[in-house]
């Protein structure tokens, strides 16, 4: 019984520190509830997104000083403008070459730019039909 007793206070204190009740109320709604936890959870996740920042600063700039400065190229394709980026191709287009192929058009879950990027793949590893 004490045990029951005491997960009671526990969440009543849980609560009287979520919701801020006003005007001598001792009741809330549910949705006050929802809406508090919900700003403690989206400040909790701006302060984790600055302490990210702040060490991402922090890594670049000791980065920085250990390379000394210098800019580094990180791909081979950094090199030549325009390479590296994937032009998507119109829906249709896509379609019709994984019919080629024999390819399924869309596998499951499958988003259009991922059906694109695997008709690259298959493109690239099979070049000719």
């Amino acid at each position: 019984m004490d045990l029951l007793k005491a997960e009671i206070a526990r969440k009543r204190k849980q609560v009287a520190e979520t919701v801020d009740l006003k005007d001598g109320k001792k009741s809330f709604k549910r949705s006050e509830l929802a809406a508090a936890q919900r700003d403690l959870y989206l400040k909790k996740q701006e302060e984790s997104a600055a302490k990210r920042r702040k060490y991402d600063v922090s890594e670049q700039e000791s980065q920085g000083e250990a390379v000394g400065g210098q800019d580094e190229v990180s791909s081979p394709t950094d090199l030549i403008p325009g390479e590296g980026e994937v032009v998507l191709l119109p829906r249709n287009e896509v379609i019709r070459r994984l019919r080629e192929r024999g390819e399924p058009i869309r596998l499951f879950a499958e988003s259009d730019d991922e059906a694109c990027k695997r008709l690259r793949r298959v493109e690239i590893l099979t070049p000719d039909v």
